[in-house]
Parts: structure tokens; sequence; C-alpha cells
């Protein structure tokens, strides 16, 4: 039976030669020329898979897919001298040739790809943006390096058994989406992907679950909290979505449940701030998404305990 960690790889292994413009297409509706795609390619193989917002977090950027994996609790981070790979984990690469860079977090790479085979003194990879150095003439391939190779920064291994214990609990969908730039985006399901793009600054939210309610409301950045909403219509400006179409800085969401809301949010062009529950302000938590006076571009939210 093939286990979840080789259906990632398998699945990777099913693109081969493919160039960038489908899964372009796929992460920003439209073919971005000249942009990078190794993270892109990973995170489209993940969705693919079923695991691209709970194993893997869905990012364009090559360090982010493990910062944010680590942070979210989805895996663990493994030096690439401390640790031997196995089968479907994440590979990172810093072209430096000394594993990381200075001045920069543990995670921060040039390149990630997908181990399909582990050797004895090799580890085998499919990697998107590869046997060019041209990112739109660039190809899905095949590659190996030395197991010791200072190309390699490091390892992020999803926590492939989470998967299967949080596959039998039945939570409800969180469906959203926002509108940035007098555009609404299409919705987003749970954690797979995100809402929004970045670099424009969310103006307006609409939420729901598929099961049970929720009341959710908005701060605008140099201002107030606008009153609550509870309702999920973009064509109702009252009771429909919160926002009027002045650039957030805070969300905040209540689920009405034996279960919380558990959402973050980024500032513009940046990392994402931590996981909120609900309205709680416990063990650390703000009881809301955001910072004051800095705008956010980014929304993520999904169902906990």
């Amino acid at each position: 039976m093939t286990t979840l960690n080789e259906k990632f790889a398998n699945n990777a292994s099913k693109y081969l030669c493919q160039e960038p413009s489908n899964f372009r297409k796929w992460f920003y509706g439209s073919d971005k020329k000249g942009i990078p795609w190794s993270a892109i390619f990973v995170s489209y193989v993940a969705n693919v898979t079923g695991i691209l917002g709970t194993l893997v977090q869905k990012s364009d950027n090559v360090g982010e897919i493990a910062r944010s994996g680590v942070k979210a609790g989805c895996g663990i981070w493994h030096e690439s001298h401390t640790t031997k790979p196995q089968v479907g984990d994440i590979i990172f690469f810093t072209w430096n040739g000394k594993g990381r860079y200075l001045n920069q977090d543990k995670y921060y790479s040039d390149h990630v790809g997908i181990v399909y085979k582990v050797g004895t003194k090799y580890v085998y990879t499919i990697e998107g943006g590869v046997k060019s150095d041209d990112n739109d003439k660039s190809k899905v391939g095949k590659n190996r390096y030395e197991l010791c190779s200072g190309l390699i920064n490091g390892y992020f291994r999803p926590n492939w058994c989470m998967k299967t214990n949080e596959s039998t609990h039945e939570y409800p969908d969180a469906v959203y989406c926002v509108r940035a730039g007098g555009k609404w985006y299409p919705a987003v399901k749970n954690l797979e992907g995100h809402a929004g793009v970045v670099g424009k600054p969310i103006t307006d939210v609409a939420i729901k679950f598929s099961k049970g309610t929720c009341k959710y409301r908005v701060h605008i950045k140099g201002s107030k909290w606008l009153p609550w909403v509870t309702g999920y219509n973009l064509n109702d400006d009252n009771n429909g979505y919160a926002g009027a179409k002045k650039e957030i800085d805070a969300i905040q969401i209540v689920y009405n449940g034996k279960y919380k809301a558990h959402y973050r949010v980024s500032p513009v062009k940046s990392n994402y701030y931590d996981f909120q529950n609900d309205n709680e302000t416990t063990k650390g938590q703000d009881g809301y998404a955001g910072s004051f006076g800095t705008s956010i571009d980014r929304l993520q939210i999904k169902i906990a305990e």
C-alpha cells in the first residue's frame, strides 16, 4: 500500500518535463512571466495530493514553505548535516554552497524540491524550475545531490501521521473571500491557500462555515472597529460582509459552536502573524488577528478545537 509521503513523491513525478505556465496560472490566476516557480510546484503537488493547507502551506516563497509549516505545527525542520532525508521530504537549497546564508533565518533558501528516493550516498529529487537558467524555459526535472552537499540547506518533513489523525474529525469547513484593489477574489476553503493577493491591502472580508454560524468584524486602519456582521453575501453591504472599502489592519472572528475559529493574517508583503482562536486573550493571544496601523494582504481560516 502506498503511504502518503510516497504518494506525494509519486505525484511530483507525473509532471516531469512540464514548463511553468500551468503551475503559475494555478497559483496566480495568470502566467506571470519571469517568476521563479520551484515553491509553486511544491504547493501544486501538495494540492494534488490533498495535503495543501494541512501538511504543506501554500506559498510562492521558498523558505516560507518550511517557515510557515513549522510555525503551524505541520512538520519538523531537519538540518542537512544532521539528518538523512526520507521520501516525501521537502528539500531546500542555498546556492552559496554553505548550507545557509548569514543574517537570515535557517529557513531562508534559494530553491526547493521534493525527495523521491534516498541512497547511501545521494538524495534524489524532483524539482520545478530546473534544466534552464531562464525561469520561463525551465521545466520539472530530476536531480541528485550528495547527502553531504553544501548546496542543501535542510529538509521539511511533514507530520504524515497528523494527516491521518486529523482526517478522523469532521470539522466544519471555513469558506472566505476578500476584496482588494476594488475587486473580490475567489473564495478559499480552510487552509487550501489564502484569501488575498500579496501586496494588495484587503478592504473587505466575507466569511461563512459549512456548519454553525459566526460573527466577525474588521478594524479600519487608523480608525476603529466596524460593527459585527454574521452573513455572507457580497451584494449586501449591511450584513453580508465586513468592511467599508478602506484598508483593514485587523480581523476578529467568533465561531458559534463547539469548536473555534482558528485564523491569521499577514501584513502587506510580509510573513504571517500568529494564529488566533476566536477572540481569546489567554496564552499570549491578542483576541484578534492583525496589528493596528499595519494593513494586511492575506487571510487564512480553519476550524480548530
